[in-house]
């Protein structure tokens, strides 16, 4: 640790069944302690958990003494308390361990000032399954209401844990400004200027490792009465608590771009230049204020910033994650510099459905006697959901409609930026900011295929009108889908099947109108061989989810223009088509 630092102790109190929301606070520390580091602050927090700081042993006090032992609550600065529907054992002196330790704490408060008390409060929605959850949650309800009847306490509601990271993160960040103070005195070399920076957040996905975030805005305004003789071009810096992966081109220079706006004539776009593939930090340097006048304000846009979204913690079902972004200008002082650019969704479900589409593939999918000859027969049907609105985009936003809302967030139709600047860049000639390769792309991937099957796809999504939403991909190769054919009323393709493996890729074209899911039918073939052996007795399986993508972090896939890119985690495996005897 370096000793110049100033080091925040953080006590985390809770009852066992906010497991997820202890695990968040680890994870919102750390955001917060990158952050700090990013904008020169020199301090730390650091998290205390019984269960990283204790350890087994006797005390006279019996276990809790050894935890108040290793917390050391009357030495620490913030103490976070959370509850939801227990309230935990009784202990000597409180009615659970949790209580014990926020009643030290605020005693303590009472002598010191310290530690900061932030007590977070999950909602009940659901009615009790038991008596005995009956009775923890009204020991819960009892003590919320006395500590604001008698201790006074500022209580915070929450609605999920990836709410509780919103305010944790929110909160932390108040409280350690509240004692740090600005980052740079006010007799900076920018003293004269006024800074504030706003931001509406997007909604981006879960699995995306190239997702858009909101675009930033600086408001600068000269603070004064007589327009500077002399105004220095400003360095800007934009650091984010996940990876930076917009794309890279020579010597840094990102596809993250700043340019004023509203005023004719300043259309000089200045591109973000990163360290290195993955870092949490960029620079925009030489953006000039010339000719500023006496209360005159220049508005700055930020655009195309993508960040990882893959390094957020594992949600939770339906969990909404936060990605925190920072503003800082050398030589002055930014109002609101740290923003919320976008709200973390997952982004996908996949399911195997019968060939009828009425309900969930059979345990062992389509199944079919290797006696039997079967003729270009529907086996299943798959299906690709939204987790959100257009979570399905094509590769340029809609005309006339760029952007929709979701759950108060935007989100946008494309997956390139809706802004996508030209600039010149040297030796490299002209560039285009936020421009990406293609739309989404679906693709599921079949294994374990009885040799002798054939598997055709559909072209397109089942149940288009005049115009589909999607495409089936194919090239010129040996790996290619084959020529287009009809089975019924359905345009298909057969996919190469090589040592019982075989991929089909669909392109988004167009944002999905009303219905959030698309369906692509499958259709299976095969000659019975007795002599040969075929078709082989076995089972067939499939996967489905974004692409492209990676098993691994690896940011030269997308630093070189592969965007949009995801994450491929362990996905759910249906079987298919059983070939039995």
């Amino acid at each position: 640790m370096d000793l110049d630092k100033r080091v925040f102790r953080v006590v985390l109190a809770s009852p066992s069944d906010v497991q997820d929301e202890r695990e968040a606070a680890n994870f919102v520390v750390e955001s917060v302690n990158r952050q700090l580091r990013d904008a020169a602050f020199a301090a730390v927090l650091e998290l205390s958990r019984w269960e990283t700081d204790a350890y087994p042993g006797v005390h006279a006090l019996g276990p809790q003494g050894l935890i108040d032992e290793r917390l050391r609550i009357e030495h620490s600065d913030i103490l976070v308390g959370v509850f939801w529907r227990r309230f935990g054992t009784p202990v000597g002196d409180a009615n659970s361990g949790t209580e014990h330790e926020i009643r030290r704490a605020i005693e303590a408060w009472k002598v010191s000032g310290a530690p900061q008390v932030m007590l977070y409060f999950r909602e009940v929605p659901e009615e009790p399954t038991t008596p005995e959850e009956a009775e923890q949650i009204q020991r819960v309800c009892k003590f919320k209401q006395g500590l604001s009847l008698t201790d006074k306490t500022l209580i915070w509601e929450y609605k999920d844990p990836s709410a509780f990271s919103n305010f944790l993160h929110e909160h932390l960040w108040r409280v350690v400004m509240q004692w740090l103070g600005p980052a740079r005195p006010a007799s900076g070399p920018l003293s004269f200027l006024r800074v504030s920076a706003y931001s509406k957040r997007v909604c981006a996905r879960r699995e995306g490792m190239t997702e858009l975030m909101a675009d930033l805005f600086l408001h600068c305004t000269f603070d004064g009465h007589t327009p500077p003789s002399h105004t220095p071009n400003l360095i800007v810096s934009l650091s984010t608590h996940l990876p930076i992966t917009s794309r890279i081109r020579e010597r840094g220079v990102t596809d993250v771009v700043l340019f004023e706006v509203g005023r004719p004539g300043t259309a000089t776009v200045i591109p973000g230049v990163i360290a290195e593939p993955g870092s949490h930090e960029l620079i925009f340097s030489g953006v000039r204020l010339t000719n500023i006048g006496a209360h005159e304000t220049r508005i700055f846009q930020i655009s195309n910033l993508r960040c990882d979204c893959t390094f957020l913690p594992i949600p939770v079902e339906g969990a909404v994650y936060p990605v925190f972004a920072f503003v800082m200008i050398t030589g002055a002082a930014i109002e609101n510099p740290q923003h919320i650019v976008a709200s973390v969704r997952k982004g996908l479900e996949f399911e195997a459905r019968r060939a009828d589409n009425l309900g969930r593939l059979e345990e062992n999918g389509f199944e079919a006697s290797r006696s039997t000859n079967v003729n270009e027969r529907r086996i299943a049907t798959l299906r690709f959901t939204e987790g959100f609105m257009d979570a399905f985009k094509s590769r340029a936003p809609t005309l006339g409609r760029a952007w929709n809302m979701c759950e108060g967030d935007a989100v946008s139709t494309g997956e390139s930026g809706p802004i996508c600047p030209v600039f010149a860049d040297g030796e490299d000639g002209i560039n285009v900011a936020g421009l990406v390769h293609n739309g989404t792309r679906l693709r599921a991937d079949f294994s374990g295929l009885p040799a002798g099957v054939r598997i055709f796809v559909s072209t397109r999504e089942l149940g288009y009108n005049s115009r589909s939403h999607t495409h089936l991909l194919h090239w010129e190769g040996r790996a290619s889908p084959g020529e287009a054919m009809m089975i019924g009323d359905v345009e298909v393709r057969e996919l190469p099947v090589e040592n019982g493996c075989t991929a089909a890729t669909w392109e988004v074209m167009a944002p999905l109108d009303v219905i959030r899911f698309v369906d692509f039918a499958v259709f299976a073939s095969y000659v019975a061989d007795s002599g040969a052996n075929l078709p082989v007795v076995g089972t067939g399986t499939v996967q489905g989810g974004f692409t492209p993508g990676s098993h691994s972090y690896a940011p030269n896939c997308w630093s070189s223009g592969a965007t949009p890119f995801f994450y491929s985690r362990r996905r759910t495996l249906y079987n298919v088509l059983t070939v039995t005897q």
